[in-house]
């Protein structure tokens, strides 16, 4: 089974949400739907940091959130459905199909089970800010939160329920989790707690971790809104493999579509050819020429 989790019940959801809402209420996005949100997402960081009480507001709409506010969650379905709307669409374009897609607000409240069943069996703890934290250290683990002082969720406390829901519907052989190298503490130490907790599917979770893109001048970063996107990577290929088909071959009947195809393999082939954990730095004229090791060569040939 080929699954997407959607990650959409964060506090970083809410900082689209309150940058909407401060500039934007009520209208559309005035580009591709999801790089709307993108930017609003960094908007958030350079005003916070102008104006630290931006935090205390966006804290507050994590909460209404959680408390379900009708007002709040018909702004935080709109931020959704810009994000979704143009992720989807990335996909179509690129021919990424999923057979099911998991979404992250299904699991806001069932997580909380998990954690309470941890605290019965002395595996976690309450501390004095009422906060809930899990007992690794003896395993070699740091401790790790599992539910805030304020009773609301994390990644953790949804992906403890998430991963008892697909054994239970699903019986899989295998969960692998395909999540950037970076987080592989994290998939240590939730492992090690549905480990603890006595679940019989312990051994059959695996992280798949992955190195990042950079771009030739540096390392991308969301919040500075320093990103080129899936979707302009792919244009440019395309454009950039007309130009080579058309010096290669001449001539070529439907040469946008073949363009489209060609692009793909060139930017599928050029991430893939490296080791998973290797960080990569994305160069056009290494992926797109039809001779050398790049997907255009291995479809020329």
């Amino acid at each position: 089974i080929k699954a997407n989790y959607m990650n959409n019940w964060s506090r970083s959801i809410c900082m689209p949400m309150l940058m909407y809402k401060k500039h934007f209420d009520g209208k559309e996005p005035n580009k591709k739907s999801d790089h709307f949100v993108g930017d609003l997402y960094a908007m958030y960081t350079i005003e916070s940091e102008q104006n630290p009480e931006l935090k205390e507001e966006l804290a507050q709409m994590f909460r209404n959130l959680e408390a379900e506010d009708p007002e709040t969650i018909k702004l935080w379905e709109k931020i959704l459905n810009f994000t979704y709307e143009g992720w989807k669409k990335t996909y179509e374009d690129q021919n990424v199909h999923f057979d099911v897609w998991f979404y992250q607000d299904e699991y806001k409240n069932s997580g909380k089970e998990i954690v309470n069943e941890a605290l019965e069996k002395e595996i976690a703890y309450k501390d004095e800010t009422g906060a809930i934290i899990s007992k690794l250290e003896k395993y070699g683990l740091p401790d790790k939160v599992l539910l805030r002082s304020d009773g609301t969720s994390i990644y953790v406390t949804q992906d403890l329920q998430l991963a008892k829901d697909t054994f239970e519907k699903y019986n899989l052989d295998k969960r692998l989790y395909v999540v950037d190298c970076r987080q592989s503490d994290y998939f240590k130490q939730l492992f090690k707690l549905v480990e603890i907790l006595g679940f019989d599917f312990a051994h059959k979770l695996y992280h798949v971790g992955y190195g990042f893109v950079d771009l030739p001048e540096g390392a991308m970063s969301s919040r500075r809104n320093v990103v080129v996107t899936a979707d302009e990577v792919h244009e440019t290929l395309v454009g950039l493999e007309e130009q080579e088909i058309k010096s290669s071959i001449k001539s070529v009947n439907n040469l946008k579509e073949t363009a489209k195809k060609v692009a793909l393999a060139a930017f599928r082939y050029g991430l893939l050819k490296v080791d998973p954990k290797q960080n990569v730095t994305f160069e056009y004229d290494k992926v797109t020429k039809f001779e050398g090791n790049t997907g255009p060569y291995l479809m020329y040939t």
